[in-house]
């Protein structure tokens, strides 16, 4: 499981039912205005299965984006993400705090880090997009309450991030359990690739893998990942 992170708490609407409902356009208003001039617009991972409702995946990313504008953050430097820092990410995995860990080194370089439980037919793990502040967000569902979805999906919107949210008005919303070979846009394949070589990259791989392809059992798994200061999860 994923170490502690919890999504923050709504905030209940005063009054009655009757009264909400009275005032369900300027709630509905007030709820949205975090978008200013309109909503990011989206980029999708192929599916395969489903569709999802982009009103819903809106509506989330409206919440998402609410709690990271309740936090105060340094100011988003680009090259704070290099190569070392992104290693340092990945080897928090090899501790029971590591999600933890994860997202006060993410918000020490300026990326918010948001858990919010996915909406009904979004089908959505992770996503990535700007702040109307600038700052990059990163926003997990644990919808897949496993730590090797936490770890993949983090890593992929971190590539997002890295590599493709340097134009304004672009989001990526992700369902990473059905990304194969056929990831759909180049930016989800490209995504994928930096996040298999970041987890372990391939010259380390190509040391381990032929001893647990010989003989895979859970005790090599474990001496795998203490060699490389991972999770066992992540081999």
């Amino acid at each position: 499981k994923t170490g502690g992170l919890k999504a923050p708490s709504l905030k209940p609407v005063a009054g009655t039912l009757r009264e909400a409902k009275l005032r369900a356009e300027a709630l509905l208003n007030e709820f949205f205005s975090i978008f200013g001039d309109g909503p990011p617009r989206p980029i999708f991972c192929k599916r395969t299965d489903h569709a999802p409702d982009l009103n819903a995946l809106i509506a989330w990313q409206a919440r998402v984006l609410q709690a990271a504008s309740r936090e105060d953050l340094p100011t988003y430097d680009p090259a704070a993400i290099d190569d070392d820092s992104l290693q340092s990410l990945v080897q928090q995995s090899y501790f029971t705090t590591g999600p933890l860990n994860a997202r006060e080194l993410l918000n020490r370089w300026g990326v918010h880090l948001i858990i919010e439980p996915h909406l009904p037919h979004t089908y959505l793990d992770g996503a990535a997009f700007l702040s109307p502040h600038g700052r990059p967000v990163v926003g997990l569902t644990l919808r897949h309450d496993r730590l090797d979805n936490f770890w993949f999906t983090l890593l992929h919107e971190v590539a997002h991030v890295r590599l493709h949210l340097e134009r304004d008005g672009v989001a990526f919303f992700d369902d990473t359990e059905h990304l194969g070979a056929d990831a759909g846009s180049p930016q989800e394949r490209e995504a994928n690739d930096f996040a298999r070589e970041v987890l372990i990259p391939n010259r380390s791989w190509e040391k381990v893998e032929p001893l647990l392809g010989r003989a895979p059992s859970e005790r090599l798994v474990e001496e795998v990942a203490d060699q490389l200061r991972l999770s066992p999860a992540i081999v």
